[in-house]
């Protein structure tokens, strides 16, 4: 917390953790706290002049009888925001998992993001019925089950798993952004291709099926 408002953010844009360019701010003070109040600010990042909008809101608890002196806490992005949309073809629960590994990536929850990509992997897992004691005999179940091939195998074995379990287990661990940023990729890059993708493909086949009984061969 802090007696003024910080305009520290990290920029979705070109990812990285800045101290914008204030172009103007906005307080509103009215609610049914009068010690509550919420300000807006509009401003840029240095770096890549993506414009940002992002809010503060104050704490109730250290003011003088006035209400002006607030303490203001971290500053919350409100555009641009991450892309957690996922096609409508992705089970609700795994599009859940990412959706809230992709929020805690926001916050910059690096262990977090790990933890849930891992999460995301494991309903991935269930939906297919993989079979095995653990992840590891479940990400080679898809594998043997030609689901994913050899190069998905490793992202989800090595950088999901691998990843996640460290977050999980070993707290010495420490989870860099880069590779808290690299885990939700690929993660998002397995959802589609596993449930996005290869159901597109298996369309086009379809279509593909049909056209060559319906329009004879030539010579």
């Amino acid at each position: 917390m802090s007696l003024e408002p910080n305009n520290a953010v990290r920029c979705i844009k070109c990812r990285k953790h800045v101290a914008a360019i204030m172009h103007g701010t906005w307080l509103d003070e009215y609610g049914p706290d009068p010690h509550h109040a919420t300000q807006h600010s509009l401003g840029e990042c240095p770096d890549c002049h993506q414009v940002l909008l992002f809010v503060h809101e104050s704490s109730p608890e250290l003011v003088d009888e006035r209400g002006y002196d607030r303490w203001w806490g971290d500053p919350k992005l409100l555009y641009p925001t991450e892309n957690t949309e996922l096609d409508q073809s992705v089970p609700p629960l795994v599009a859940a998992a990412y959706q809230e590994a992709a929020k805690t990536m926001s916050v910059g929850a690096y262990s977090a993001t790990a933890i849930m990509c891992r999460r995301t992997l494991e309903g991935i897992c269930a939906h297919h019925e993989a079979s095995g004691n653990n992840l590891a005999e479940k990400i080679r179940s898809l594998k043997e089950k030609q689901l994913i091939d050899a190069r998905i195998f490793e992202w989800a074995d090595s950088v999901l798993r691998g990843l996640g379990n460290d977050a999980a287990h070993n707290v010495n661990e420490v989870i860099s952004e880069d590779d808290a940023e690299a885990a939700l990729e690929f993660t998002r890059a397995i959802i589609e291709y596993l449930f996005v993708f290869s159901a597109a493909f298996e369309q086009f086949k379809e279509r593909r099926k049909k056209q060559d009984v319906e329009t004879p061969s030539g010579d």
